[in-house]
């Protein structure tokens, strides 16, 4: 998939005419200069992992007997953890999938370093990456330009754990209608491993065939075969199939709910200009 095929310039366009990101505030990693300042400020944080030494209150640090941070800046920053659902579900017969989930994470992680966030980027077992500031969002668009394509055989490929924390941190998972329990089991242990994280969106991006109904048998993997109470043929009776969908579609709603996930859907059409403005209308950009 070329460069201009995954992102058109319609894609940029439309996340041009975006109103402006909003800062993201409380202890983060860049900062923001308050108008006439440049005199230590009275505010204090607990120190954390990168602080510059020159913000060490050191007469503070010593009276609680832990790092004690002055600021002279009001800070802005935190970070976001994007993490991409790479298994072979993403992409079933039709690369729409694979390429809508790369423009979103596109569209989110450069919005979040325009605001003053790092970007932690993570697409299957490897490593994290990180981008910080905005002059890094050429770095992060060719990190999703060289993604390889999905799995050819499903299986949930979950990343490591996230670096420490370092600031106000949240989460999106960009996934699809498949992806069963394990997913919620490691969105689980980011909340009992960083209870400061804040929200944690699950975005499923959802195709036309799999809705109303399929226009072919979908290959279900064993792994997705695990997903308890989706049985249909669409050939037979689209209407059962309907049915199942739904109760299947509730049924996971209902546990990730549960969970203190908030998820998204964004139905997907393989428009660039028209993802962005679904994604707006949801709140999602």
């Amino acid at each position: 998939m070329g460069a201009s095929e995954l992102f058109p310039a319609s894609f940029f366009q439309a996340l041009g005419r975006l109103p402006p990101p909003r800062p993201w505030r409380g202890p983060g990693l860049a900062e923001e200069r308050r108008r006439g300042g440049g005199q230590p400020g009275t505010e204090h944080r607990p120190g954390q992992p990168g602080d510059p030494p020159r913000l060490v209150d050191w007469r503070a640090t010593a009276r609680r007997g832990r790092p004690w941070v002055r600021l002279r800046e009001a800070e802005r920053g935190g970070e976001l953890l994007l993490v991409l659902d790479r298994s072979a579900s993403l992409s079933p017969g039709t690369a729409v999938r694979d390429r809508d989930q790369r423009r979103l994470a596109l569209a989110l992680g450069w919005r979040a370093l325009e605001g003053g966030a790092a970007v932690w980027l993570a697409a299957g077992p490897g490593p994290w990456r990180r981008f910080q500031g905005p002059g890094r969002r050429g770095a992060l668009r060719s990190a999703l330009e060289a993604l390889a394509e999905p799995a050819a055989r499903d299986a949930e490929l979950l990343p490591p754990p996230p670096p420490r924390r370092r600031g106000t941190r949240r989460s999106v998972l960009l996934t699809d209608p498949w992806a069963g329990p394990a997913w919620e089991d490691w969105m689980e242990r980011l909340r009992r491993a960083d209870p400061g994280t804040g929200a944690r969106l699950w975005v499923v991006l959802v195709l036309p065939r799999e809705e109303d109904p399929p226009h072919e048998l979908l290959a279900l993997r064993p792994c997705e075969e695990e997903a308890p109470g989706f049985a249909a043929d669409p050939g037979a009776d689209p209407a059962a199939w309907r049915r199942s969908w739904r109760a299947f579609r509730e049924g996971g709603r209902r546990r990730r709910d549960a969970r203190g996930l908030l998820e998204l859907e964004l139905g997907l059409h393989g428009d660039a200009a028209g993802l962005l403005r679904r994604a707006r209308e949801a709140g999602l950009v």
